[in-house]
């Protein structure tokens, strides 16, 4: 991490504490469950959840895909019940478009970029399935040093969005 404070949408960062990598989760500064989907080509004969048997789900996590994974329990499907293939965002695309998989789960920015490409199209995101917390970290070392200075950043970002979301309240 470059920077003493950084954004985070996935859970990369919750692994990366999970590793005992030194860096702390500060805040959770937004949910954001639409960021996270589930992708089809525009012609596909997957036209909703319902259809999702059989099908190859290209993911970045694997099984452990937690929109996907609440998606089939919902559906009642196994998680044997569709083929996994896991591949890294950067290759979802592509993987998508020439038809190695049928649906691709995945997130912003791969999500907007595709589907403002016309490339592809959503069957369900993740309102429904998870909260997906934006979460904000911190280096261990320099929350500890800093920690009043990290607080006043934290409030800060909050007040800012606040302010954002609330203009004519602030106007006023």
């Amino acid at each position: 991490m470059a920077h003493p404070f950084q954004r985070s949408r996935s859970a990369s960062r919750t692994r990366l504490i999970a590793a005992g990598l030194p860096i702390r989760v500060i805040a959770l500064v937004e949910r954001s469950p639409k960021t996270h989907a589930l992708l089809v080509r525009p012609n596909s004969s997957v036209k909703s959840i319902q259809d999702l048997k059989g099908k190859k789900i290209g993911t970045p996590t694997g099984r452990s895909h937690l929109l996907v994974v609440r998606v089939l329990e919902r559906i009642g499907l196994k998680d044997t019940d569709i083929k996994w293939v896991q591949l890294e965002n950067d290759v979802g695309r592509a993987a998508l478009l020439s038809g190695a998989i049928d649906v691709w789960a995945t997130w912003d920015p791969f999500y907007a970029s595709v589907e403002v490409a016309k490339e592809a199209i959503p069957i369900v995101d993740g309102t429904q399935y998870t909260l997906n917390y934006v979460a904000l970290f911190g280096r261990t070392e320099y929350i500890e040093q800093k920690s009043q200075k990290s607080w006043k950043s934290v409030w800060n970002l909050w007040v800012l969005r606040w302010s954002g979301r609330n203009l004519p309240k602030v106007r006023s």
